[in-house]
């Protein structure tokens, strides 16, 4: 029998546990599913400009030029200057590290995704440009390592970031980037950041209305009951809602579903909906709805609604390592109270609801 003893423990430095399983990070390097999760990852560098007091991002645009891609905003900059506890400047401590980023201050709800860390060292090279403070910063990177310090590239009157990648075509087998795909996800980035205009290629997308504007994307070819969405905001300190709906006369229902700005399939926030319906229309006939509907009511719901709902978590929870169910409880507590308090307070839309329900 081989000896297991301290020789056979391997410690991976840097990036190179990433670029030997880029699978556990990224996902599937096969199917272009991972390929994508590198480019939304990059995307949040954006995103992450809109929170707290750094809200200063009005645009995020991805250039495809041949074989590299590239994610630009007007925000504030990533930061620069030197991080003590790693001893870099914390540009290279973002590009460097595993999991570094503002989200994990107990104070910040920034970037909620591996970080661009990954994208760093899953690409073959890498090119991130720092506007910031009246000046410009650059560096670059091949398969993770960079090729030199951040330098200072002179004056500038603008901000934002910039970064520029190659996917690495030794990990990944197909490196086409989908623009279909890519169009959608940032149509979708619109509906929840309305302050901001996404772009790509020649297309542009914002949605000033936000939710609103994403439901009556969904459900544009088919006949709604209401002349214009519902649309909800509310929350606590647990958590933060954002729901628009529609009912439909005819056609076929849809519920999108997100958290901190991602795309999911399920969880207790899109329960949280139902529960919340159900709720509030119970509170003006409770007879109908808590002996005939229960069983039925989201199963009926489900075929006639088109809606969005969006939760803000400062420590979402996941039944999965992709993020794609919530399992936080107080989410769909929280989405639930602000449903059915909203139809409480407005009992001439409840009573619409209810004799749109089937008898």
């Amino acid at each position: 029998m081989a000896e297991y003893d301290a020789s056979s423990i391997v410690v991976l430095k840097g990036l190179e546990a990433v670029r030997r399983r880029p699978g556990m990070y990224v996902g599937d390097t096969e199917d272009g599913s991972g390929l994508l999760n590198m480019l939304w990852t990059a995307l949040e560098t954006g995103l992450a400009s809109q929170d707290g007091n750094a809200a200063t991002a009005t645009y995020i645009q991805v250039r495809i030029d041949g074989d590299w891609i590239s994610v630009s905003d007007d925000g504030c900059g990533l930061p620069v200057n030197y991080h003590r506890q790693i001893g870099k400047s914390a540009l290279e401590v973002i590009l460097t590290t595993l999991f570094a980023g503002g989200c994990w201050d107990a104070s910040n709800d920034g970037l909620h995704g591996v970080g661009l860390a990954v994208v760093n060292g899953l690409s073959s090279e890498l090119n991130v440009e720092v506007r910031r403070a009246g000046r410009r910063y650059c560096q670059s990177y091949r398969c993770g390592e960079p090729t030199g310090p951040v330098r200072d590239a002179g004056p500038t009157r603008e901000h934002g970031t910039t970064v520029s990648f190659v996917p690495d075509a030794t990990i990944f087998g197909d490196t086409t980037w989908d623009r279909e795909l890519i169009a959608d996800h940032l149509r979708e980035l619109a509906w929840l950041n309305p302050q901001l205009t996404l772009m790509c290629d020649h297309a542009a997308f914002r949605s000033p209305q936000g939710l609103s504007d994403g439901v009556r994307y969904l459900a544009r070819e088919q006949r709604g009951l209401l002349p214009r969405p519902l649309h909800w905001v509310g929350g606590d300190a647990a958590a933060g809602v954002d729901v628009a709906l529609q009912l439909l006369n005819a056609g076929s229902g849809q519920l999108a579903s997100f958290v901190n700005k991602q795309r999911t399939l399920s969880g207790t926030h899109v329960d949280g909906v139902f529960d919340g319906l159900l709720e509030g229309l119970s509170r003006l006939e409770p007879r109908r709805l808590q002996t005939v509907y229960p069983a039925a009511f989201r199963e009926c719901l489900s075929e006639r609604l088109v809606g969005i709902v969006h939760v803000e978590l400062p420590d979402a929870r996941f039944g999965d390592s992709f993020r794609w169910e919530l399992t936080s409880p107080e989410a769909g507590d929280v989405v639930k109270n602000v449903i059915a308090d909203a139809l409480s307070r407005d009992r001439e839309l409840s009573r619409r609801l209810l004799s749109w329900l089937p008898r």
